[in-house]
């Protein structure tokens, strides 16, 4: 791990349990942390530190079914970056990536302009599900892109990426 990477994490993170950087992006990094678990670090925030915690503890709270389990969470360096410890799980296969390919546009609008969601209907379950459930959660996704979904060792897809979740339903 990089001496600059190293010195951005928290200081209640224990750094012996750091594996190896997992994934970057234009917000952060994401480093695995020890055997079943992933470290975000969030560099350019687009939410504002209130509005990330509020997430994080709803989602620590309620464990929402198609959300990624938080277990620690918080802000360092006057507000400046912010961090999660959450589940790790697998990317998604190419069928999954294809179904919300299908329905984002359609989910985009019920984000954006508040037109009900009506998802294309999947011969899977478990994808039904996802959608049944991103149209009734208490909050709205606006990040929904395949590189913020994976999936448990039972095919299950969670959302990984919880500066998405903007906007509080009414």
């Amino acid at each position: 791990m990089s001496e600059k990477i190293n010195n951005l994490i928290p200081d209640s993170i224990d750094k012996n349990k750091i594996n190896k950087i997992i994934g970057t992006g234009s917000e952060g990094i994401v480093v695995s942390y020890d055997q079943d678990k992933i470290l975000k670090i969030t560099m350019r925030p687009r939410i504002s530190p209130d509005k990330f915690l509020e997430i994080c503890e709803f989602i620590y709270r309620s464990k929402p079914s198609h959300v990624m389990n938080v277990y620690e969470f918080g802000t360092f360096e006057n507000n400046k970056y912010y961090w999660y410890l959450g589940e790790k799980l697998s990317p998604l296969k190419n069928y999954e990536k294809l179904e919300i390919k299908k329905n984002f546009y359609s989910y985009y609008r019920y984000t954006s302009k508040n037109i009900p969601f009506q998802y294309v209907k999947s011969k899977s379950k478990r994808l039904n599900e996802f959608w049944n459930f991103l149209s009734q959660f208490d909050y709205k996704y606006n990040d929904l892109w395949e590189e913020n979904i994976m999936r448990t060792a039972d095919k299950k897809l969670k959302i990984i990426d919880l500066e998405g979740f903007v906007t509080k339903c009414q």
